[in-house]
């Protein structure tokens, strides 16, 4: 049996066995939902990438993920699929944007595996990175005022 999931514009299907992933969607089903209008904070470009993770992860959970993850996350991860699956959410590192929406709607949907797939490719993201070049890959401002950065630059000295 299928369950369709709607978001503002867009449609799709997914098999009633592959929403168990997912405990907000399998709420729904078992409350007897066949129609599942997704809320508006599930990002929409996010949601085939949701159902090819609920799909392939519905029998077969992610495997444990160390923590702190001392290594690239690609070299960690033991499933061919789970491989690819990183290369097509982060296809450039310096560009996560996909990947955020991607942890927000698995958030949001209570996935909790994708959750911990996708803040563990954020791990690898920020590992071994500066300041400035975290400032870059996520457009965050740089609040700090030149006095403050000289402060700051002095005290790390002193460690």
């Amino acid at each position: 049996m299928s369950i369709t999931l709607k978001t503002a514009s867009k449609g799709f299907t997914i098999d009633k066995k592959n929403v168990k992933g997912s405990q907000y969607l399998s709420e729904l089903v078992e409350a007897g939902e066949s129609e599942i209008t997704l809320p508006s904070d599930v990002p929409e470009v996010s949601v085939d990438l949701v159902l090819e993770w609920l799909g392939e992860h519905s029998e077969v959970p992610l495997p444990r993920i160390e923590r702190p993850l001392t290594k690239p996350l690609a070299e960690v991860l033991a499933k061919e699929f789970d491989k690819n699956f990183l290369k097509k959410v982060i296809p450039d590192e310096t560009k996560p944007a996909l990947l955020l929406a991607l942890v927000k709607a698995a958030n949001v949907l209570a996935i909790k595996d994708l959750t911990q797939f996708g803040a563990a490719a954020i791990a690898s993201i920020v590992r071994n990175r500066t300041s400035d070049e975290l400032r870059g890959i996520f457009a965050l401002k740089d609040d700090f005022t030149s006095d403050e950065k000289k402060a700051l630059e002095a005290e790390k000295s002193f460690c």
